[in-house]
């Protein structure tokens, strides 16, 4: 392969390349416009936006913000739940007094089977598991809720059932369910009924506290109140319900776990007929429906996707308002550049001038005042030798460059906004100027237009050169940059530093100077033709060689010399009085540059 064809292959093969970097263009030595209203609102966004990825840290690691879903499972046969110490207790007493003193109470555990006999019918085949009952005093581990409390109490004692199994539900074919039985004493002397007695039962509840991460299953006491009399057996029927919470708490990934309790609504009494030996009789079942908590908490994922989109909506809030206004001010800024405005009404032929005479006239009367200061003090440094009023030459040295640029300042007559100007309907003859002005500067920026302009140029080539002389512009070196800066072909007009407004006064006065030497030139007349009445009188007040000497101060030193100023003005007062018919004095020439 030849370098030719090696040549096209790596030409082609950039072509494959995402990290292509774009072309900049610059707008006033800057690569995009800013304004301080796009400014504030930057960070305004960003404040707000860093204040809620601090709350989407923070709910990521506390848990704090969970998504909730609930919803409700039927099951005709529900699952063997576990009954502890830990997760249950039940209590059973009689207001004001023992309750074995009037009656003989026992709590079981039922086992139900229905059983298909050959004749087709079913019958239940019960079968009781005693669970012994002891005085809640003497057990351990009791919470508040049962201990506070005067009430003589009979629990549970776990030390002989570590633990209960309950399951299935009223409409299943094989159940267990707790079963608590008031009934009449076997020796009734010693136990005698009391008339409309009431019974007390206290046992454990469970609620769910979605918003509690590392405990979801929270236990509340639940007491139940019945009034049990000898004429007929009560009968109560708790049910229980499954409360199951899912937890999803992974930070990438589900990671779920899954935890039950039980919780008892209400008890449903009904009456039967007396039952000479049970007064009351309680049973606890399993309902068939189980209540499910399904609780996500954030992923990382999803936050940062729920943070990307509050940053677009904040940012497309925030472009609605700062693109017209920063596209206005940006069109004003460039308009600036490119033009001077009048905004006054013009009636006729006689329009009024962009810059009044008045201003331009106390202007160079400013300048011409200190070049005359100058050109005497210079006398005065020449024939006496005096370093004492070197100060005194900065001084006028930097007030003359101070109102050199101000007299080019207020030549420039800029397109100015006020706060009304922002609104559309309140532009008024500024909105026409603007729309004229941008209309012309994109004319320019056409693409045909630029292309006839580089044409005109060639035409100017052929017209201003001979073909001789065009072979060899062709030829003209490129710009060189030498490592030593003082090193550089200076008429490239791209190597060239830039320059004050006072050094270029100085600059365009020599260049007037030595034009004006050659006065029957067309060209010459032409160009002088097309300058301002006061750029012309700038030209002839010749300050050449008394502001030479400017560049040599640096901003520094100006800066320290007008901080001791006002030590110095008594000395330099005095010595223009004793000129004062030579020259004007620093006095007079401040009063006049106000």
């Amino acid at each position: 392969m030849n370098q030719k064809k090696l040549d096209q292959v790596i030409h082609y093969l950039k072509y494959i390349n995402v990290f292509v970097k774009p072309v900049d263009l610059f707008l006033l030595k800057q690569g995009g416009h800013r304004t301080l209203l796009g400014t504030f609102m930057t960070m305004g966004i960003i404040s707000i936006l860093l204040i809620q990825f601090v709350g989407i840290i923070s709910s990521l690691v506390l848990h704090d913000n969970p998504t909730l879903l609930t919803n409700q499972s039927y099951s005709q046969q529900q699952p063997p739940i576990y009954l502890s110490q830990e997760n249950f207790t039940i209590t059973i007493s009689s207001l004001n007094y023992d309750l074995l003193d009037s009656y003989y109470v026992t709590m079981s555990l039922v086992s139900q089977i229905f059983e298909d006999n050959t004749n087709t019918k079913i019958t239940p085949s019960i079968q009781k598991t005693n669970i012994p009952l002891i005085k809640c005093e003497k057990q351990q581990g009791l919470r508040d809720y049962f201990v506070n409390t005067s009430l003589i109490q009979y629990c549970i004692d776990w030390d002989s059932v570590p633990h209960i199994i309950i399951e299935g539900s009223l409409d299943s074919d094989y159940y267990k369910y707790i079963e608590v039985s008031i009934n009449q004493c076997e020796q009734t002397r010693k136990c005698p009924f009391i008339e409309n007695d009431e019974i007390i039962i206290k046992t454990l509840s469970t609620y769910a506290d979605t918003k509690n991460f590392n405990q979801p299953h929270q236990l509340y006491g639940k007491t139940f109140k019945n009034v049990i009399n000898q004429y007929y057996t009560k009968r109560l029927n708790g049910i229980f319900q499954i409360t199951e919470v899912k937890q999803d708490h992974g930070f990438i990934l589900s990671e779920i776990e899954t935890s039950k309790s039980l919780s008892i609504n209400n008890l449903y009494e009904n009456f039967d007929s007396q039952d000479e030996k049970v007064y009351a009789k309680y049973s606890f079942y399993l309902d068939n429906l189980t209540q499910i908590y399904q609780i996500s908490y954030p992923k990382i994922q999803q936050s940062l996707s729920d943070f990307g989109g509050l940053c677009e909506i904040f940012f497309i809030a925030a472009l609605f308002i700062v693109t017209p206004l920063n596209e206005l001010s940006y069109k004003v800024t460039l308009l600036n550049e490119l033009f001077n405005f009048n905004l006054n009404n013009s009636h006729g032929d006689q329009q009024q001038k962009i810059h009044p005479s008045s201003n331009s006239k106390q202007r160079l009367k400013s300048i011409q005042l200190k070049t005359s200061q100058l050109e005497r003090m210079n006398r005065q440094m020449t024939a006496n030798g005096r370093n004492s009023e070197k100060n005194d030459h900065k001084f006028l040295i930097n007030a003359l460059q101070d109102s050199i640029k101000r007299f080019f300042d207020e030549r420039n007559s800029k397109l100015e906004l006020s706060f009304c100007d922002y609104i559309p309907c309140a532009r008024g003859k500024k909105q026409q100027l603007i729309s004229y002005s941008m209309s012309k500067i994109n004319n320019s920026l056409d693409i045909t237009y630029i292309v006839k302009k580089l044409q005109e140029i060639d035409k100017l080539k052929m017209i201003l050169l001979s073909p001789d002389q065009i072979k060899l512009f062709d030829f003209l070196p490129k710009p060189n940059i030498d490592m030593n800066s003082n090193n550089k072909q200076s008429y490239f007009s791209i190597l060239k530093s830039e320059q004050s407004e006072l050094e270029k006064a100085i600059e365009a006065q020599t260049a007037f100077n030595n034009l004006a030497k050659f006065k029957d030139d067309q060209i010459n007349q032409h160009l002088v033709e097309f300058l301002d009445d006061d750029i012309i009188q700038l030209f002839r007040i010749n300050m050449k060689k008394e502001v030479k000497s400017l560049t040599n101060f640096s901003p520094v030193t100006q800066t320290h010399f007008l901080s001791d100023l006002p030590s110095r003005m008594p000395q330099i007062e005095q010595q223009d009085d004793s000129d004062s018919e030579s020259s004007p004095s620093i006095k007079s020439i401040k009063r006049v540059d106000q």
